[in-house]
């Protein structure tokens, strides 16, 4: 009961803008979830999933620590939800956003693109997650100066 309580109060913290006081809510859920389940449950990676988040919008030097709990959270979430699971294209994505923010476009692209695959397969291609990520995609391609590319839709728009 104590975990999803803390997660309600990091999430509160965190829309009311106070990233410091929502990480701090998440770091004792993230003690309880490791005490309670064990470092793999998968509750300890949704955890870390959302510390990763926080830390990538407290700062850009928060980009390292950021990795870590993105990185973190994708081998536990692959693991307990399978490789192709909507929640590991999530990580995917976000780990992207720590690689655009430190400006290493190429393996943004690369995380970009298996998040793709995954949430079109999973979610399909008109839901706003895979729009996200198309999106993101193209911004790296626009950084790469691969004009080209970045203007490609997923798919061909049906006619009425």
């Amino acid at each position: 009961m104590i975990v999803p309580i803390l997660h309600n109060l990091g999430q509160i913290a965190y829309r009311q803008g106070n990233l410091k006081e929502a990480i701090a809510a998440y770091d004792v859920a993230l003690t309880h979830c490791r005490a309670i389940r064990g470092d793999d449950d998968l509750s300890v990676g949704i955890t870390l999933n959302c510390l990763g988040v926080l830390h990538y919008h407290l700062s850009a030097d928060e980009s390292a620590k950021a990795m870590d709990y993105f990185g973190g959270a994708l081998h536990i979430l692959s693991d307990k939800l399978g490789p192709d699971s909507a929640a590991v294209a999530t990580s995917l994505n976000n780990l992207g956003r720590v690689m655009v923010q430190r400006e290493d476009f190429v393996s943004a692209l690369a995380h970009y693109e298996k998040a793709l695959e995954i949430r079109c397969r999973q979610l399909g291609e008109d839901n706003i997650d895979s729009a996200a990520t198309a999106f993101n995609a193209g911004q790296c391609l626009h950084q790469l100066a691969h004009y080209d590319l970045s203007l490609i839709p997923i798919s061909e728009p049906t006619r009425p």
